[in-house]
C-alpha cells in the first residue's frame, strides 16, 4: 500500500510537471513519514505476537477460584495462565464528606493500595496474568532443554512505578 501510494503520487507530479524544490522536499517528507508510521505499524504488531495469552503449564497447581476473571468467566480456566500476586478482594472505605447543598453524602472508596504489601494499586492485578503468561513462556524454553534464560521488562507511563 504505501509502494503503490508513493508511485502513485510520483507519477501525479510528474503528469502536472511540479519540479518545485520545495514540493519535492515536501514529497520526501511525506515519503519518510509514511515509511516510519509503517515502521511503528510492523514493530506493534511484533509486540502483539510476543505477548499472546498463553495457557498455564500442566505443572502449575494454581486455585483459579481465587481470580473474579475465573469466577465471572469460567471457560478461560485453564486457558489462561494466572498466579496470585495480590490480597483480593480490596476492601472498600466509607467516609462521609459535606457537600455544597450543605448535606452529608456517603462516598465508597476501593482500597487497591492495600492490593499488595510493596506495590500496591492496580497494576497488581494485570501483572498477575501478564507475569503469569511470561512465566508459562519461559517455562516452555526451559522444557524443551535449549538452556535459554528469560528476562522481563514492564514498563508504565511517565510517572507510574510499574517498573519495579
Amino acid at each position: 500500500a504505501i509502494v503503490v501510494s508513493l508511485l502513485l503520487l510520483s507519477a501525479l507530479l510528474v503528469v502536472l510537471e511540479l519540479t518545485n524544490v520545495v514540493i519535492w522536499g515536501a514529497v520526501a517528507l511525506a515519503c519518510v513519514l509514511l515509511l516510519f508510521v509503517a515502521f511503528l505499524f510492523i514493530l506493534n504488531e511484533l509486540m502483539l505476537k510476543s505477548i499472546a495469552v498463553v495457557p498455564p503449564p500442566s505443572s502449575w497447581k494454581v486455585d483459579e477460584s481465587q481470580s473474579s476473571l475465573f469466577r465471572f468467566i469460567p471457560k478461560l480456566k485453564g486457558r489462561v495462565a494466572w498466579k496470585k500476586l495480590g490480597n483480593f478482594p480490596t476492601p472498600l472505605d466509607t467516609a462521609k464528606i459535606q457537600c455544597s447543598d450543605g448535606k452529608k453524602r456517603a462516598v465508597m472508596f476501593k482500597r487497591e493500595d492495600l492490593s499488595h504489601e510493596l506495590y500496591g494499586g492496580n497494576k497488581v492485578r494485570t501483572l498477575e496474568f501478564q507475569l503469569a503468561c511470561a512465566a508459562a513462556k519461559a517455562s516452555e524454553y526451559t522444557q524443551d532443554g535449549n538452556g535459554v534464560k528469560s528476562k522481563l521488562l514492564t514498563v508504565g507511563g511517565s510517572g507510574s512505578n510499574q517498573t519495579v
